[in-house]
C-alpha cells in the first residue's frame, strides 16, 4: 500500500514538475512596440558593451516598464509590421508584429514624467500566444522559444560540416568589416573567439554588434534554427562587406584625388618660389599679361577662350 502512495506520490511531483516548466516557457507579460531596436538574447539592446540606456517616450512604455519592475523586470520588445500611431497601438493585433520578439531584463530604470530611461539584457526568444490588453499599456500571453544553443541541430556529419564552415564564413567577414570601418572597436572581434563552439550565440553577437539595418536583424532574430540563422547572417554579412569594400574604395579614390591636387599646388608654390629667387617672376608675370591681351583680341568659342585663360 505504501509503495502505491509512493508512487502516486512521484507521479504528481513529475506533473508539478511539468506544469511548471510549462509556466516558465509561457508568460503573461508588458509588450513594447519598437520600430528601430532589436535586442538578441544574452546581449544588451545597444552596442557596445556594456550597455547603454534607451530612452522611450510616451505614458504606454512608462507604465509598461513599471509594471514590469513590480513584477519579475521582465517585459517583451517586439518590431511591428509598420509604423504604428498610438491609436493603431490601442486597436494592436499580434499579427501587426514580426512573430518573434525578445524578452529581456531590466537592470535600472529611471522615469521623467512621461520620459523613460531604461537598462536592459536580452534573455529569450518569444513568441505572441494572445494579446490580453492594449490599455494602459499593451500585455499579452507569451511562450519562451529557448535559447539559441537548445535549438537542434541534427547530429550528422554532413549538418555538423555545414555549421562549422558557416562559423568560419560569418567570422571571417566579420572580422574584415571590423577592420575595414572605424565604426567598430578592434577587441569585437577578439571576442569571437570565445564563442566558435556556440554557433547561435556567435551569429546572435555579430547580428547585435554591427550597425545593420533593422529589418536585417529582425531577420536574424526570426531565424530559430541555427543552420538557419548562420545562412540568414551569411547572407547579410556578405553585403554588408561588398558596401564596406566600396565604401573604402571610393575613399581612397577621393583620397587621392586630394593628394593629387595638394601635390600641384606645393609644386607650384615651389616654382614660384625658385622664380622669385631667379629674378623671373616679374618677366613671366609680363609674359603671361601679354598673352592675356592677345587672347582678349582673338576672335574665337566662347569654350576655347576660357580653357585658354584656365591655361594662364
Amino acid at each position: 500500500m505504501k509503495t502505491k502512495e509512493k508512487e502516486k506520490e512521484k507521479e504528481n511531483d513529475s506533473e508539478n514538475t511539468i506544469d511548471q516548466e510549462e509556466e516558465e516557457l509561457t508568460q503573461e507579460l508588458p509588450i513594447l512596440p519598437l520600430d528601430d531596436l532589436v535586442v538578441f538574447p544574452y546581449m544588451p539592446p545597444v552596442p557596445p558593451f556594456p550597455p547603454h540606456h534607451v530612452a522611450l517616450s510616451g505614458k504606454m512604455a512608462t507604465t509598461a516598464i513599471e509594471d514590469a519592475m513590480e513584477a519579475d523586470r521582465v517585459l517583451c520588445v517586439f518590431r511591428p509590421k509598420k509604423e504604428l500611431s498610438k491609436e493603431d497601438i490601442k486597436k494592436i493585433k499580434s499579427d501587426d508584429l514580426s512573430p518573434v520578439g525578445s524578452l529581456i531584463h531590466i537592470l535600472r530604470y529611471k522615469t521623467d514624467d512621461e520620459d523613460v530611461l531604461f537598462l536592459a539584457h536580452g534573455r529569450e526568444r518569444v513568441q505572441i500566444e494572445k494579446i490580453l490588453h492594449t490599455e494602459p499599456f499593451v500585455k499579452a500571453r507569451v511562450n519562451v522559444i529557448g535559447s539559441d544553443e537548445t535549438d537542434s541541430v541534427a547530429a550528422d556529419s554532413e549538418t555538423d560540416l555545414e555549421v562549422e564552415a558557416l562559423v568560419r564564413s560569418n567570422d571571417e567577414m566579420f572580422q574584415r568589416i571590423v577592420q575595414m570601418s572605424s565604426r567598430y572597436q578592434e577587441e569585437y572581434g577578439s571576442i569571437t573567439k570565445t564563442m566558435l563552439d556556440e554557433p547561435g550565440r556567435l551569429a546572435d553577437y555579430i547580428a547585435a554588434v554591427l550597425d545593420l539595418k533593422a529589418h536585417d536583424k529582425q531577420r536574424i532574430l526570426e531565424a530559430v534554427s541555427v543552420p538557419e540563422r548562420l545562412n540568414t547572417l551569411a547572407v547579410i554579412l556578405a553585403k554588408e562587406l561588398d558596401l564596406h569594400e566600396l565604401e573604402s574604395k571610393i575613399q581612397n579614390n577621393a583620397q587621392a584625388v586630394i593628394n593629387k591636387g595638394q601635390r600641384e599646388y606645393y609644386l607650384r608654390e615651389q616654382l614660384k618660389a625658385i622664380q622669385t629667387e631667379l629674378g623671373e617672376a616679374d618677366d613671366l608675370g609680363l609674359e603671361i599679361d601679354e598673352m592675356r591681351e592677345q587672347l582678349s583680341a582673338t576672335e574665337m568659342p566662347e569654350k576655347a577662350k576660357q580653357a585658354a585663360e584656365k591655361e594662364l
